[in-house]
């Protein structure tokens, strides 16, 4: 077949015409998906006013705070001025007690919900000690504001132990699951206040955990050292919180700790995170035949010969 000029000119204008049209619709189409729609009331981006729906009957009010809709709803439940005030003072310390601890966590203080911090104060007394522990849910900050706290922590395994003597306006770190403790060495009282970085920060006093697993697998990890008759035996002598101990401080201190050995806080049941493990009754530590367990010279719990029985109570909150 053979092209004229005039027959190949009509096939190039058919062609151009053909690639032009595609072009002209992407245009179009183009031109309406960019077309911004007018708003409705449907598009409406305020932020909707707080709810008032009243919480279901039987909530505590901390219980109330988690479930509330909105972080403002909580204002609602939180009404008086004194629902963000939380007195730490610790009281007096209860004649022949090692020491008082009280803590600000979210259920003592519901206005900690949603902070994500906690606190606590605590006063120790000469001689006495905040026995093996753990905060699984937090680090934990402490400084001394009166006294002196001889301190000691292992963070983890293959870690040596860091220990420290703590003066006034010093502070010193717990990490987060590091088993430590705090000893008062001196024959005035230690005042320590602790913040955390969590509003449940909870408290597991390790030694009391331990003598709660199997007894045979409590028998092997301390290598057969003891048969299995005296499991119950050392779990009803085991201390819940701050004791009285050293037996060398109590006679440099000369009597000021009290005479009495039992724990921070009278038999109450346990507190609102660590429920009582252990016994309850009196053993002072300077008594010796009982048990074959509170002489300077045997070893003791933990090495430092603390008292025996006891329960802490503990209305306040988590021990330290």
């Amino acid at each position: 077949m053979r092209f004229t000029p005039t027959v190949a000119a009509l096939i190039l204008a058919y062609t151009s015409s053909a690639f032009a049209a595609p072009g002209a619709y992407r245009r179009q189409a183009d031109v309406e998906s960019n077309t911004v729609p007018n708003p409705t009331e449907s598009d409406d981006t305020t932020v909707p006013p707080p709810t008032t729906t009243e919480a279901p009957a039987g909530l505590s009010i901390t219980q109330q705070l988690v479930l509330a809709d909105l972080a403002a709803d909580r204002f609602n439940i939180l009404t008086g001025e004194d629902d963000f005030k939380f007195n730490l003072f610790p009281g007096d310390v209860p004649e022949g007690q090692g020491g008082v601890l009280k803590a600000a966590n979210r259920k003592t203080f519901p206005a900690l919900v949603g902070t994500g911090a906690g606190m606590a104060v605590g006063v120790i007394k000469p001689c006495g000690i905040n026995t093996f522990h753990v905060h699984p849910r937090s680090a934990e900050l402490q400084m001394v504001i009166k006294g002196q706290l001889k301190t000691e922590m292992v963070p983890e395994n293959g870690v040596r132990p860091i220990v420290n003597t703590v003066n006034p306006f010093e502070m010193t770190p717990f990490y987060q699951g590091s088993v430590h403790h705090q000893f008062n060495p001196g024959c005035e009282d230690a005042i320590f206040v602790a913040s955390f970085a969590a509003e449940d920060f909870g408290t597991g006093q390790v030694v009391n955990e331990i003598f709660e697993l199997d007894p045979g697998a409590i028998i092997d990890t301390f290598g057969g050292s003891f048969d299995g008759e005296m499991i119950d035996k050392i779990k009803d002598k085991l201390p819940l919180s701050v004791v009285q101990g050293v037996q060398t401080c109590l006679k440099t201190c000369g009597g000021q700790n009290g005479g009495e050995g039992d724990e921070v806080n009278p038999p109450a049941g346990g507190d609102d995170v660590n429920p009582p493990t252990g016994g309850n009754g009196e053993n002072p530590p300077d008594e010796e035949g009982e048990n074959g367990e509170n002489t300077p010279d045997q070893e003791g719990q933990n090495g430092e010969n603390p008292p025996t029985e006891g329960a802490n109570g503990g209305d306040d909150g988590p021990q330290y």
